[in-house]
């Protein structure tokens, strides 16, 4: 029993409730609480610019309430919460550099001291996330807590008791050899999830002014580092200086290796830092660097120490490895329905019996049979009851699941979870590189014709064309060659597959010099032409793909002519809102659809010519003068073929009539063109996207992704429409699942989740939403995705793989 403190300064340990939601008047989840032990220690002094986020703030001051010059702080969760005096609330204390403006990074080239290391490392530990996983005898109390295993447990010890030894001894041996498989087995599992996080190795860092090679368990935010080729990069580090090509693989599930470029502050020096706003110099935890690109000072083979150097800007469980990490190990509480109802059996088994002995034992009592003789004979009648056997069973094929897993290179996190797949209603899958191959291959472009050759005077697409074969270097081609970020590695371009891929197409290539032109990124030549003379071109400035945005834009100089030009690349719908309405054809959602529909990934293209009245050179405009008011260029279609296995995953699933869908981040149309070819819905099926507008109508609004026809429906109407026609498939937007959220009842929610196929254009946090209210629902639900924004939602599902 804890008795509450008036004061936080009496108080030796903290309540955590947690698992509580509330809705529709009553809390609809299990509390869950847990007892933390408060600790007190000096607050630092002089640690340099570190405090400048909220959730920081404060470090520098006392407790105003005993006067004392302190810090209080528990640990949960793998995270320190530091008690906020002003607010009388704990925060979380984060060890990173968050609220940290662009200028301030960049001025941080002295790296720090040793004193200041000292009371970092006080404040926030040691750059690790290597976390102590449940003990091996807590995880077999917790099991033999369970319900089944206490009634094994007293079945064996009234065996023993009435001297029913074979049987008891038997069942004995079995159990005890079945759970130290299984712990054997979880400490195996355990093992292995902590060594894919478990980060180790040296690195050089700038310490007092001078270069010493360190664990990298010893940095601090604040310090500076030196990474070389090779290395996995163990903290999240903003580049100062030089260039580097990483793999993000273990971040982001892409195999496609990606450039990472200094920080600049040219544009807004006071802008706040954001990493996954300014991922392009942000070496993210966890990624390994391929390659360093050498300097004029340094050696060829990338690993001169000097040619990179960057700031850590966050460490330990800060870190995108370590929010990561969270997301997979600290797994939700196993509270399934069908859990639940498995202990509701329980309870009904142990009132059957009691009704099924209650008249023998009477009869026997009053037969005069001594009462140790009637207990003997319902102790041997129990296993007719109730099979005290079942546990073992549960056990042991939890075990040889767990190994068969385990041979096939599948860690179970949780193997309490297998047992749910038994009981798996809904598989979700993301899209791109999941049901489909992550390599996605160039088809051909679409191009538009602001002044079509008939005399018209609107733009129109003109027939696709494949530029891979011999044909003029226009405006498409330059654009493909440009907008990009692939760098050379070893004589070849490496990047993103659409990047690299359109590079390829338009036949230019990327020279390995910059031939004196020391402001540019990067130069790129055309290929001879004997028809076209093209110029050899600089990228001056770039903006890279932003998962809000999701396009990216670049500024290129004409080296003869002197002139300056703007290219932007990216989704069509997001590209077309940045051009001149007078520049985009009328026909342009249809034709994108029309491509989508046919198993295209479509992206569009956009330019415009730019003057250099601000002084390009010396200062990069910013991303809204780059992106606005541009000409459309046309469509670059590329071809994302369906995995080869995507079959045989999917059809077993559908003929044990468990529901398939997929939520991604890709269009409705080609998420679509893969439901169809992938056998979860028939190769006939018609799918209608529904929006919800209801500032607009009472009503949804239902549209054929096939012909693009809009009628205004009830959702009553769309449910028996559903239930007349079989074929009839539905698709759901990210922005309209948001107004559902706003507008829709509870009851047209569950309908939404309940009847769509596809979930399309869906942020992280959206996916997490749907398994979780799917799951809320009272479904078992699973998730397979490949890519660090499938974490939510892999945490949430009930028999997940990622």
């Amino acid at each position: 029993a804890y008795r509450r403190c008036e004061r936080v300064a009496e108080a030796e340990r903290v309540i955590i409730t947690t698992g509580r939601r509330k809705g529709q008047g009553r809390t609809q989840s299990t509390i869950r609480r847990h007892a933390r032990r408060l600790v007190w220690m000096d607050r630092p002094h002089n640690v340099g610019p570190l405090f400048t986020h909220q959730d920081n703030a404060g470090l520098d001051a006392g407790d105003p309430i005993t006067g004392e010059d302190r810090i209080c702080y528990f640990e949960f969760a793998q995270l320190r919460y530091r008690y906020d005096p002003f607010a009388n609330v704990f925060t979380i204390m984060a060890s990173s550099l968050l609220g940290a403006s662009l200028a301030s990074l960049v001025g941080m080239d002295s790296g720090r001291t040793a004193a200041e290391v000292e009371k970092l490392q006080q404040l926030f530990g040691f750059n690790s996330v290597a976390v102590q996983m449940d003990p091996l005898y807590r995880i077999m109390l917790i099991k033999l807590l369970q319900p089944f295993y206490i009634m094994f447990i007293v079945s064996i010890a009234l065996w023993y008791y009435f001297d029913i030894i074979a049987l008891a001894s038997i069942c004995l041996c079995l159990i005890i050899l079945s759970l130290v498989w299984e712990l054997a087995i979880s400490h195996r599992n355990q093992e292995r999830v902590k060594s894919l996080f478990r980060t180790s190795g040296t690195i050089n860092v700038i310490r007092d002014g001078q270069i010493a090679e360190l664990p990298v368990e010893q940095l601090v935010v604040g310090d500076l580092v030196l990474p070389t080729t090779g290395q996995v990069v163990p903290c999240d580090i903003v580049v100062l200086y030089g260039e580097c090509v990483v793999d993000e693989s273990a971040r982001s599930g892409e195999n496609a290796p990606v450039v990472k470029h200094p920080l600049s502050v040219a544009t807004a020096p006071n802008e706040v830092y954001v990493p996954l706003a300014y991922k392009d110099s942000t070496l993210f935890s966890g990624s390994t660097i391929i390659h360093v690109k050498p300097t004029d000072e340094s050696q060829d083979d990338g690993t001169a120490m000097g040619n990179l150097i960057g700031v850590v800007f966050s460490t330990g469980f800060s870190t995108m490895q370590g929010l990561m990490f969270r997301e997979v190990v600290e797994t939700l509480p196993t509270n399934w329905k069908v859990l639940r109802e498995a202990f509701l059996v329980f309870v009904l088994f142990f009132f059957v019996a009691l009704l099924g002995f209650t008249y023998p034992v009477i009869i026997t009592y009053q037969a005069g049979v001594p009462v140790r003789q009637i207990i003997r004979g319902v102790v041997r009648t129990v296993p007719r009851t109730f099979p005290p056997y079942l546990p073992i069973v549960i056990t042991i094929s939890t075990v040889l699941s767990t190994y068969r897993l385990l041979r096939k290179g599948i860690v179970a996190i949780d193997p309490e979870r297998i047992n749910l797949a038994g009981w798996l209603g809904i598989m979700a899958f993301d899209k791109t590189g999941t049901l489909t191959q992550s390599e996605l291959l160039f088809s051909s472009i679409v191009r538009v014709e602001q002044h079509p050759p008939d005399g018209g005077e609107s733009p129109r697409f003109m027939p696709p064309e494949n530029i891979l074969s011999s044909s003029p270097q226009t405006e498409m081609e330059t654009g493909l060659a440009t907008c990009h970020m692939c760098v050379l590695l070893d004589s070849k371009p490496v990047g993103n597959d659409v990047d690299v891929e359109g590079l390829r197409a338009s036949k230019w290539m990327l020279a390995p010099q910059k031939f004196g032109i020391d402001e540019a990124l990067y130069i790129v030549c055309p290929p001879v032409n004997p028809f076209v003379e093209v110029e050899p071109v600089a990228v001056m400035g770039q903006y890279s793909f932003e998962s809000e945005t999701r396009r990216q834009s670049c500024l290129i100089q004409f080296l003869n002519s002197q002139k300056f030009k703007v290219f932007a690349k990216g989704a069509p719908e997001e590209v077309a809102r940045i051009c001149d309405p007078a520049t985009v054809p009328a026909n342009f959602k249809l034709i994108v659809e029309k491509y989508n529909l046919e198993g295209y990934y479509v992206i569009a293209m956009a330019s415009k010519d730019f003057s250099d009245e601000l002084g390009v050179i010396d200062h990069i405009p910013s991303r809204k003068d780059y992106e606005s008011n541009l000409k459309m260029s046309g469509i670059v279609l590329f071809r994302g073929n369906i995995s080869p296995d995507t079959r045989d995953a999917v059809d077993p699933l559908e003929n044990a009539n468990i529901r398939t869908l997929i939520i991604t981040g890709d269009s409705a149309h080609a998420a679509s063109y893969v439901a169809r070819n992938c056998g979860m819905v028939a190769p006939e099926s018609r799918f209608y996207s529904i929006d919800v507008d209801r500032q607009a109508s009472e009503k949804l609004l239902l549209t054929s992704l096939d012909s693009g026809v809009s009628t205004e429906e009830t959702m009553a109407n769309i449910l028996q429409r559903k239930e007349n026609d079989p074929t009839l498939q539905f698709a759901l937007t990210g922005s309209s699942l948001t107004e559902a959220v706003k507008h829709l009842t509870q009851w047209e929610i569950e309908a939404l989740l309940t009847h769509v196929q596809v979930f399309a254009r869906m942020k992280p946090v959206q996916k997490t939403l749907i398994v979780k209210n799917l799951h809320e629902m009272g479904n078992v639900v699973g998730m397979c995705g490949d890519g660090a924004n499938d974490c939510g939602a892999l945490r949430q599902g009930g028999g997940s793989m990622g």
